[in-house]
């Protein structure tokens, strides 16, 4: 009896012999647990990896290159014998299959027609930055259904309900060596693209294609043309028109950012938002950029109007998940990862700031918690200038009362980075003096509200360490104003070896200090040489008076003389030769 076939797993191989192993790898533990058929279709493999290939492989299906990846994915689709199908790419593989697994084995699978998770591309070797995109990659087969275009293909039609999965994908296929690299697969791909799109120039997903393809080259100037072009073009004659418009609005509104055309920015970003066709998701993208756009501009009070739209949409999308599943595409993908997020968020506090409305901001805030906008603001202050974060302080610091703890904790994270970006503005010693002296009454008034009396008398060193740094500060501050500058700088080195944030700023404020002590001992030297200077010309004057029988006169000079050098002994000797004439 043949056994039945739950999912057919089908995977183009052309030759990366490196990646394909990882790929097939990972697969390992899905094959075992779940009813599955491999199929590998053969693009143009070496003889030596196609022999390795068939000990892994149910069947491989020979398929002759013709420029269409849909053709060859559909070589796999009309041999699959599984209820459902699964693709992918000979250059990504699974981090873990257990997601999937359970799909199936708990029969969860019964209640969907498709299934997606994410795509992790990387943008460098390392693996430190990437982005996650979804994709749609798994679905149960039903009559018609094929892969459409012949580059960047498609699955069509997919039947909702979808399932998110857990389960995700490590891809490196963006990473290039070199340039020409670059430029070979961009050559290659458009090559396909325009192919394409001479076939149907209403196709609006081959716009968005082509748009990525110039982005990835620094071609921004075809980019806006091409988008432009297939807004002109826009007809609903094609159904993924209304998904792919919103790529090409989004695209043209991210070009002028790239071109710091922020004018031109947010005219289209008003414009778009306001398009019948244009989708929710493309919406709070446009949003999200123009906040930053307005930040540029100086539209302070409408960075706020975008910011308010952007949370609206957000909240909207979050409690339909489907939403964005259905409208996520090219340019769309990152509209609320948490790294958007919290820029979005760190340049419209900004905006709110400005206007001083304490309702506002409060509301803002109240978006998340104390340690989310900590690390929102670090991240802010980490990409604006000096003079912004100083702006931002003083406008929040005037709404706020000493009592609201919470605000004073994200005041003192503020107040920490004017003065570490201050470093960048080379500011003088009296500024680090006077900002460090405040920040630390702020930081030890701060925890003296937080803690009782007792922990600061029984339990010091329990006490957080900014806490600490903040009494070394002042007091190295109380004995710098007594202009004990060896002693201060003894202080300043206890924070140092404690540690954190501050240290670059008290280490350039040490710096100044050792340049001040230095100046001040070389500035006591050339007073003293000056002095003694002054005093041999004195004393020669008082020896020509005495040659010259002046002895009233240069005794006069002497005594004055002593006055000011009372251990002289060559003066007291001048004055007794003259009493003994």
């Amino acid at each position: 009896m043949k056994k039945e076939i739950l999912l057919t797993i089908s995977i183009l191989v052309s030759g990366r012999n490196e990646t394909t192993k990882k790929c097939l790898d990972s697969l390992k533990d899905l094959r075992k647990h779940v009813s599955c058929e491999l199929l590998l279709t053969d693009t143009g493999c070496p003889q030596d990896m196609r022999e390795w290939l068939e000990d892994y492989a149910d069947r491989i299906l020979d398929f002759t290159w013709c420029d269409d990846f849909s053709a060859a994915r559909n070589v796999g689709l009309k041999a699959a014998r599984g209820k459902w199908f699964l693709y992918m790419d000979d250059d990504e593989w699974f981090d873990d299959t257990t997601d999937i697994v359970s799909f199936f084995d708990t029969g969860e699978y019964l209640q969907y027609h498709c299934a997606g998770y994410n795509v992790r591309n990387y943008q460098d070797l390392a693996g430190y930055k990437y982005s996650d995109f979804y994709v749609t990659r798994m679905t149960e087969i039903i009559k018609g259904i094929e892969f459409h275009y012949p580059v960047h293909e498609s699955l069509n039609p997919l039947q909702a309900p979808q399932k998110t999965l857990k389960a995700f994908v490590h891809h490196y296929g963006y990473v290039y060596k070199s340039d020409d690299e670059v430029r070979a697969k961009h050559e290659r791909n458009m090559s396909l693209l325009l192919k394409a799109h001479e076939g149907n120039i209403h196709c609006l997903k081959h716009n968005a294609q082509m748009t990525a393809e110039y982005n990835a080259i620094g071609d921004i100037e075809n980019s806006l043309a091409i988008s432009y072009k297939g807004i002109q073009d826009y007809t609903d004659s094609d159904s993924s028109n209304s998904l792919f418009i919103n790529s090409l609005y989004v695209n043209i509104v991210k070009c002028y950012m790239k071109t710091e055309e922020y004018e031109k920015a947010y005219a289209e970003a008003k414009r778009f938002i306001q398009m019948p066709q244009i989708s929710a998701l493309a919406v709070a993208t446009i949003c999200r950029d123009a906040i930053y756009i307005c930040y540029m501009t100086e539209r302070y009070k409408q960075g706020d109007v975008f910011l308010e739209k952007y949370l609206m949409l957000k909240a909207a999308i979050e409690e339909n998940s489907e939403l964005l599943l259905v409208q996520q595409t090219l340019f769309l993908n990152e509209s609320f990862t948490l790294d958007a997020y919290r820029d979005a968020m760190g340049y419209g506090l900004f905006h709110v700031a400005i206007s001083r409305d304490r309702g506002r901001v409060e509301k803002v805030f109240s978006e998340e918690n104390l340690d989310w906008w900590e690390i929102a603001i670090s991240s802010w202050c980490r990409r604006v200038p000096f003079s912004d974060i100083e702006s931002l302080r003083c406008n929040l610091e005037s709404m706020f009362r000493e009592e609201d703890l919470y605000w004073q904790f994200l005041l003192i994270r503020i107040y920490e980075w004017t003065l570490i970006k201050s470093i960048e503005e080379e500011m003088e010693f009296s500024f680090y003096q006077e900002k460090i002296k405040i920040y630390a009454q702020k930081v030890i008034l701060h925890y003296k509200r937080l803690y009782l009396a007792y922990v600061f008398e029984e339990h010091p060193d329990l006490l957080p360490k900014e806490y600490r740094i903040a009494c070394i500060l002042q007091v190295a501050i109380e004995i710098l104003q007594r202009k004990d500058y060896v002693n201060s700088l003894k202080e300043l080195k206890k924070a140092v070896e404690i540690g954190s944030d501050m240290t670059v700023v008290i280490r350039k404020f040490s710096r100044l200090l050792a340049q001040k002590s230095q100046n001040s001992k070389r500035n006591k030297d050339n007073e003293k040489a000056e002095f003694d200077d002054l005093t041999r010309q004195v004393k020669g004057k008082a020896r020509e008076m005495i040659d010259e029988g002046k002895f009233d006169e240069a005794l006069a000079v002497l005594n004055q003389l002593q006055t000011m050098t009372p251990d002289d002994v060559e003066i007291r000797v001048m004055e007794k030769s003259i009493q003994m004439k």
